[in-house]
C-alpha cells in the first residue's frame, strides 16, 4: 500500500501478488483481507495493464458477495470502480446498488451515499444521454449536502460543476452559468486543484455563448492568474492553462488577446525547456497560427518553421502534431508566395 501511496506501481504489484498467495493460504479464498489485497493489486496494475486491474476489481467484488450477501459497505468502492470502465447499463445497475447499499447501512446524511448519487447522475447523464434524469440526481446530492453542513466543501463544487453540465447539455444556459458560477466560488476556497480549471473554462464557455464577451475573456484570465497563483506560474499546469486559453481565445477571435497570453506562456516554455517536453510543440503552433490570423507573416513562418523543429525532434514522424505542424507550415509557404518550398 506505501508504494502505492508513492507511485512506485512495479514493486508495488510484486509485493502484493506474494502477500495474495500468503492470505490465500492462512484464510482461503473468500475473507475480506484477500479481497483487500486484491483491490490493492489493482491499483498497483492500473497503469501497465487496465484488464488486469478491471479482473482484480471484479474478483474481489465477487468475494464480497460471497462474504455479505445482504450487502456491506466496503462493497461500495469496487462497485464505483467497476462502473468506472464497464458498459453504461452495468455501470448504472452496479451505482444503483452502491447506493441502497450505502442508505441501506450509513444513510441518506452520509457523505458516500452523495459521493455515490453523483456518479450516478454523470452515468445517466452523460454515458446514457439522459440529462434531465441526470439533473434531478444531482440536485437531489446537492440538497443533502446543503442540508448536513457540507454545501462549501469540495465535494459540492465538483456537484455543483457537474450540474452545470447537464443544464449545459439541455440549452439551459442562465442555470448552467449560475451553477458553475458556485463551483468557481466554492473550488477557490479550497485546496488548489487542477479541476477548478474546467470550471473557468466551461463558465467562460457559456458565457461566451450568452454573448457576455467581455466577461467571458475576463473570466478565461481569471482562470490564468488562479492557476499561476496556485501552481507557480512556470509550471507545467500553468503553461498548459495559458495555451488553452490562448487557442480558446484566438477560436473566438479575440487575437491581440490571445497573441498576449500564448507569448507570455511560450517565452517561459523557453526558459524552461525540456529536450522531453512535448507540450512546447502545441503551444509554437498556438502562437503561430495567432500570428497568422494577425497578418504577421514573418512571425508566423519562423513559428511555424520552429514548430516543425521541434516536432521532428520529440515526436515520431507519423505523430498527428507532426504531420499537422508540416502541413501547417507547408500552408503558410504557400500564402506567403513561397510555392516550391510549400511543396
Amino acid at each position: 500500500r506505501t508504494l502505492n501511496r508513492q507511485y512506485k506501481y512495479a514493486e508495488a504489484e510484486a509485493v502484493l501478488r506474494d502477500t495474495l498467495v500468503m492470505r490465500r493460504k492462512l484464510y482461503g479464498n473468500d475473507h475480506p483481507m484477500v479481497a483487500q489485497t486484491l483491490l490493492e493489486l489493482a491499483v498497483a496494475c492500473r497503469a501497465r495493464s487496465p484488464s488486469e486491474r478491471e479482473r482484480c476489481v471484479r474478483e474481489a467484488l465477487a468475494i464480497q458477495r460471497r462474504l455479505w450477501p445482504e450487502g456491506h459497505t466496503d462493497m461500495v468502492g469496487p462497485m464505483l470502480e467497476i462502473a468506472f470502465f464497464c458498459p453504461p447499463d452495468e455501470a448504472e445497475t452496479l451505482l444503483r446498488e452502491a447506493l441502497e447499499i450505502t442508505r441501506k447501512f450509513l444513510g441518506e446524511e452520509h457523505m458516500i451515499y452523495t459521493q455515490v448519487l453523483t456518479h450516478l447522475a454523470y452515468c445517466v447523464a452523460a454515458q446514457q444521454g439522459r440529462a434531465a434524469e441526470g439533473e434531478a440526481i444531482q440536485r437531489k446530492a446537492l440538497e443533502i449536502l446543503q442540508r448536513t453542513g457540507q454545501g462549501e466543501t469540495g465535494g459540492a463544487g465538483q456537484a455543483w460543476h457537474q450540474l452545470g453540465e447537464f443544464l449545459d447539455w439541455q440549452g439551459k444556459l442562465e442555470p448552467a452559468e449560475e451553477a458553475f458560477r458556485r463551483a468557481v466560488a466554492i473550488q477557490l476556497t479550497i485546496t488548489p486543484d487542477p479541476t477548478t480549471i474546467r470550471s473557468f473554462f466551461d463558465l467562460s464557455n457559456v458565457l461566451r455563448r450568452e454573448n457576455h464577451r467581455a466577461e467571458s475573456r475576463s473570466t478565461m484570465r481569471q482562470a490564468v492568474s488562479w492557476t499561476d497563483s496556485a501552481f507557480g506560474a512556470g509550471s507545467g499546469l500553468a503553461l498548459q492553462v495559458k495555451n488553452d486559453v490562448a487557442w480558446a481565445l484566438y477560436l473566438a477571435g479575440e487575437y491581440s488577446d490571445a497573441l498576449a497570453i500564448g507569448e507570455v506562456a511560450l517565452s517561459r516554455q523557453r526558459e524552461t525547456d525540456d529536450i522531453k517536453d512535448t507540450s512546447i510543440v502545441a503551444l509554437a503552433d498556438t502562437v503561430a497560427s495567432i500570428h497568422e490570423a494577425l497578418g504577421h507573416q514573418t512571425e508566423a513562418l519562423d513559428l511555424f518553421r520552429e514548430t516543425v523543429r521541434l516536432a521532428t525532434e520529440r515526436l515520431d514522424s507519423d505523430d498527428v502534431r507532426t504531420i499537422r505542424a508540416t502541413s501547417r507550415l507547408g500552408s503558410a509557404l504557400f500564402d506567403a508566395g513561397q510555392a516550391a518550398e510549400a511543396q
